[in-house]
């Protein structure tokens, strides 16, 4: 009896060991999009394409089409070495990637078009990456972009980073093991050797994800409910964030000596978001009163919260002669740019781009001269 269960136990671990292998060849020539972390490194996936049936947003296309290039990156493939032009990478979470617009319509790849008509020749290319915050943009440069030694990054943060003096849930494993409970560590140990482990721990992160609220989502502003906020609960949630923003400040500022030390100039933006005072032009809903979940409670808590966070963007930009685009200011609060409080329609994605040409145009052409064609924009509001 004792023979016969050896025998099957072994049986069934030979045959678990077969199906994990078969897996693992399975994934490593059909990696999953979202499968970008394993172990405490980030994986890009050149030359990927991807099509996605939409039948979650009805304000942005049904029929998705988004690739990558060589280097992993959506965008224009990389300029022949040597060729002398204004190369420019943009970095930061899903509000630059963009992950529901079709290959040219993210903000950053309209802005390389844009930027053609002031440079040539002009690279653009959109390293965002969704859920990630200046954790994990630490990682992205260190391991990619230093290597590519683009002229200029633009950095759009701050929404991911909202109440993190340690990494988020997403971040969370690709930082180091301290304070972390031993099924964690293995599986960030066992993520970094296979790709089904890498799967598993993805499909976690999400999961996590879907409970903070860190995802794509439809609002109706119609039919959302409102909320209130007492002023003594928004002045404990500013207290409780200021923080968050400080160590934000110190990761950004970072980011921005890690540029600089390798011959590259960071820009900085601020984030936008729907949220905030007044009314929705497109469909008169009260921005200030929808309700924001259990955090903030209401829309105008969370902008005043994010508010912090863009507060220690500019000042940076103030101290370290950094250009900033004020994007949090100056984008319009219409729900036609945005399919939920923060990520953009492919028109929304536009207005980031036309606001973010306007501003950095004449410092690009500061930046590279070679390559200025002479016909930057005028300042002024959108």
């Amino acid at each position: 009896m004792i023979k016969n269960f050896l025998k099957n136990a072994g049986l069934l671990a030979l045959g678990c060991l077969a199906a994990l292998l078969l897996l693992e060849i399975f994934l490593a020539f059909y990696p999953p999009l979202a499968g970008r972390v394993r172990g405490k490194k980030i994986i890009l996936f050149p030359y990927k394409h991807y099509v996605i049936e939409n039948t979650r947003f009805p304000k942005i296309e049904r029929h998705i089409v988004r690739s990558n290039n060589s280097l992993g990156f959506r965008g224009p493939e990389p300029l022949p070495p040597g060729k002398k032009a204004l190369t420019i990478i943009a970095v930061g979470g899903s509000t630059t990637e963009c992950f529901y617009l079709s290959d040219g319509k993210s903000w950053p790849e309209q802005l390389g078009k844009e930027l053609a008509g002031s440079f040539h020749p002009v690279w653009v290319n959109n390293a965002g990456m969704d859920g990630q915050s200046t954790f994990a943009h630490q990682i992205l440069m260190s391991d990619y972009i230093v290597k590519l030694k683009p002229r200029v990054v633009l950095f759009l943060t701050g929404l991911n980073d909202m109440g993190l003096t340690s990494a988020n849930r997403f971040d969370s494993l690709l930082t180091d093991n301290i304070g972390r409970p031993l099924p964690a560590k293995l599986l960030v140990w066992a993520a970094s050797k296979s790709r089904v482990f890498a799967l598993l721990q993805n499909f976690l992160l999400y999961e996590k994800a879907i409970k903070a609220g860190l995802v794509h989502a439809q609002l109706d502003l119609k039919t959302m409910k409102t909320a209130h906020v007492s002023k003594e609960r928004l002045a404990a949630l500013l207290k409780e964030h200021s923080a968050g923003a400080k160590a934000y400040a110190k990761r950004l500022e970072g980011l921005i000596s890690l540029s600089r030390a390798n011959g590259i100039e960071p820009i900085l933006i601020t984030q936008p978001l729907l949220c905030g005072k007044g009314r929705d032009p497109s469909t008169g809903a009260n921005l200030e009163l929808l309700e924001a979940g259990p955090e903030f409670g209401n829309c105008a808590a969370e902008w005043d919260v994010l508010q912090l966070y863009n507060d220690q963007t500019r000042e940076l930009g103030a101290r370290l002669h950094v250009t900033v685009v004020d994007l949090a200011d100056q984008m319009p609060k219409d729900s036609r740019y945005y399919y939920d409080t923060a990520h953009y329609t492919a028109e929304g994605a536009k207005k980031v781009a036309d606001i973010v040409y306007r501003d950095i145009c004449r410092p690009l052409a500061a930046i590279s001269p070679a390559t200025y064609t002479g016909t930057c924009p005028g300042k002024g509001r959108p």
